[in-house]
């Protein structure tokens, strides 16, 4: 650790959770500011989201054919369905990718001086997320699909169908729960690396500080690297999205990625596994925009009462 910051094989990327200026009390404290504040972006970013993602899986599932009738068949009573899953696995991902993958990666780093290159910092934390949150993934997809039934569907409802929060204890409910967990975690690692990669070669360091510290111009190329990432890994969603809701609602699961990805294009094409593309750019758009938008808000207003 050189001046507070901790530096990949390259150098350049500085670690935005150290505040080097005034000793440790501030930074930890400047630490439980940013945690508060990114949580409640996330939180605005989850809200944001749930309809975005509704309407993709209902598409990809086939449960509506284009966004045209989607939004003919949309329902106000789910607007917001999925929303308190969507929470959950941010709290989830929070922990794997703040607490423990970072951590992780500053050991190997900082302490046994092992070079790891930016794009692979991180991995640990993205792939611990994909296992712990694939259950919690699995729901948020049968609730996307259910968001377009004629009848009002509720997350409680989708819960109890599978016994939550006690499926870890039910092997035949937590195995039709893990369906698809292989297209999940290549998905979640491949979208950290190649994010990660872009960052690494397009960018500056301030990229990758904190959302209050970000510029309109690193925001709008954050949100296009994340729009192009999730346009890229499409086909990967919609296949762990097929054998999620094949091994939930349908049948046991019969098949493997690669057979559910062949299933899916001989029946529909290249169009099939790109089914939704364009509705990525929207969850971008929450996941980068509404949330700095909200970041940058409740900072403003920290300062003001709090400060």
């Amino acid at each position: 650790m050189t001046g507070g910051r901790a530096k990949d094989m390259g150098g350049n990327h500085p670690d935005s959770s150290y505040i080097s200026s005034g000793g440790r009390v501030h930074a930890k404290f400047m630490n439980w500011r940013h945690v508060i504040l990114g949580t409640t972006a996330k939180f605005a970013d989850a809200a944001a989201r749930a309809p975005f993602e509704n309407l993709k899986t209902a598409i990809q599932l086939e449960r509506v054919y284009d966004l045209e009738d989607g939004l003919q068949r949309f329902n106000p009573d789910n607007i917001y369905l999925g929303f308190s899953t969507n929470v959950t696995k941010f709290i989830v991902d929070y922990t794997c990718t703040r607490l423990v993958s970072s951590h992780f990666d500053k050991y190997l780093i900082n302490t046994l001086r092992i070079g790891i290159p930016y794009s692979f910092q991180g991995s640990l934390g993205a792939i611990l997320s994909a296992l712990l949150n694939h259950p919690l993934d699995t729901i948020r997809t049968i609730e996307g699909e259910l968001a377009y039934n004629d009848v009002g569907i509720n997350t409680r409802a989708v819960l109890k169908k599978f016994s939550f929060p006690f499926f870890y204890f039910q092997p035949d409910v937590l195995t039709s729960l893990y369906n698809g967990l292989l297209s999940g975690v290549l998905y979640n690692w491949l979208q950290e690396v190649s994010l990660r990669t872009c960052e690494g070669l397009l960018t500056s360091p301030r990229l990758n500080q904190s959302l209050d510290n970000s510029s309109a111009k690193d925001i709008a190329l954050k949100w296009a690297l994340l729009s192009l990432t999730k346009i890229a890994l499409t086909p990967l969603e919609v296949v762990r999205k097929h054998q999620q809701r094949k091994a939930a609602i349908d049948s046991p699961l019969q098949e493997n990625t690669l057979d559910t990805m062949k299933r899916i294009y001989d029946n529909r094409g290249l169009s099939g596994l790109f089914s939704g593309w364009y509705l990525g750019i929207g969850e971008a758009t929450c996941a980068v925009v509404v949330s700095h938008l909200v970041y940058v808000s409740c900072d403003s207003l920290w300062n003001k009462f709090v400060n």
